[in-house]
């Protein structure tokens, strides 16, 4: 039996785009807060392997303090094998990060893009031998699967074979490592650790091997919501017969969150912001939420939306994003039959107005907002 954690797209370093550079530079601490968590976590679950799988790192070039940081976690836990593969942000060049950093003697980084294997003996408890492999992006790009034409590499005893692997099983094209269930199915593997989607913790099964995607170990943006964390796995496998139990474990120091709130009918900008603050006061989201506030429905030509405003009044929130998807509300029935310039204006649009396409609409709605209010002589509304 073996103890191993499954674990992948850490993005150490990564600038995450945000308008408060000081709350940018808090969540790249954080991440690396997390990374030193994932270790301690190893260490009280006794695992045998941690296996990252690719983009450890945001970029090829990583701060020394990071650096620093990566070593010394490896190193502290000498009884784990750490295998890396790297991925397409950290790929592997001759002078990329991975020439660079002096990892310890329990610390493996695949270099090639052809399947490598590392053989390690006498894994835990009972002895176990245990086959490793991986292979490396070596460019942003792997636009092939390394597993087809394989189908040899793994011993069949009770060996356990285990994959690590930087790749998109959801894409058929993909630039990045397109790799099929029906190749994994094939490969004799007994567990593949995926890395590259960010969205996952579940294991699944196709033929007699278990794959699955860890996620993200940290949400980086908006399309990582939820919880995110690593899998930690014990497998046993005696006369071919294999034993899995997996148990996906939550270590993000954040979430990320969508929620979209519809203010139709609001008159102004006050309103705008009393319907949104109500609605998002009701979720109690605090200070681990990073949150996308959508805002929809159809409001008054007049009615302003003040992103600060919202921000202000929701002060226990780590991060707010606002996004405007109002659209204004106009007497469409009484502009068509309207005589003055005003009415023309809008008989210029109104097909626009009608388009199937909602790009259009949006377009042809800002003509209208704007054209009228530059008629009736009054200020221009930008709801940007």
């Amino acid at each position: 039996m073996i103890k191993f954690v499954h674990t992948a797209d850490l993005h150490l370093d990564s600038p995450f785009a945000m308008e408060d550079a000081q709350k940018a530079a808090k969540r790249r601490g954080e991440l690396r807060d997390t990374f030193s968590r994932l270790i301690d976590e190893a260490k009280k679950f006794g695992a045998h392997f941690v296996f990252i799988a690719g983009d450890l790192f945001d970029r090829r070039n990583v701060t020394k303090n990071t650096l620093d940081l990566a070593v010394s976690l490896f190193a502290s836990y000498p009884e784990c094998k750490f295998i890396i593969t790297p991925g397409n942000h950290d790929f592997y060049s001759p002078d990329s990060v991975w020439e660079k950093i002096d990892l310890p003697e329990n610390a493996y980084v695949f270099k090639t893009p052809e399947i490598e294997k590392i053989t390690f003996e006498n894994v835990g408890d009972d002895c176990e031998k245990v086959n490793v492999f991986g292979y490396a992006f070596t460019s942003q790009s792997f636009e092939y699967s390394p597993l087809s034409g394989e189908s040899d590499l793994c011993d069949t005893s009770d060996t356990i074979n285990i994959l690590c692997a930087h790749a998109d099983i959801y894409t058929k094209s993909s630039a990045n490592c397109p790799i099929t269930t029906a190749q994994i199915a094939a490969s004799g593997f007994d567990y593949v650790a995926l890395g590259h989607v960010h969205n996952g913790g579940e294991i699944f099964k196709a033929g007699s091997t278990y794959y699955g995607y860890s996620g993200s170990l940290e949400g980086l943006s908006f399309h990582d919501c939820g919880e995110r964390g690593a899998i930690f796995n014990t497998l046993e496998k005696k006369n071919g017969e294999l034993t899995l139990s997996s148990e996906f474990v939550s270590l993000a120091s954040r979430i990320y969150a969508v929620e979209k709130v519809n203010v139709t009918g609001a008159v102004n900008g006050e309103e705008i912001k009393e319907k949104v603050v109500g609605a998002i006061s009701k979720l109690a989201y605090g200070d681990r939420v990073l949150l996308r506030v959508i805002v929809s429905g159809d409001v008054s030509p007049e009615a302003k939306l003040d992103a600060r405003a919202i921000r202000e009044a929701l002060p226990d929130i780590f991060f707010i994003e606002i996004v405007n998807d109002t659209s204004p509300l106009f007497d469409c029935e009484y502009l068509a039959g309207d005589l003055t310039v005003k009415g023309a204006f809008f008989r210029e649009l109104q097909d626009m107005l009608k388009s199937e396409d909602p790009r259009e609409r949006a377009v042809a709605a800002k003509a209208l907002r704007y054209g009228l209010a530059a008629l009736s002589g009054g200020e221009v509304i930008d709801f940007e």
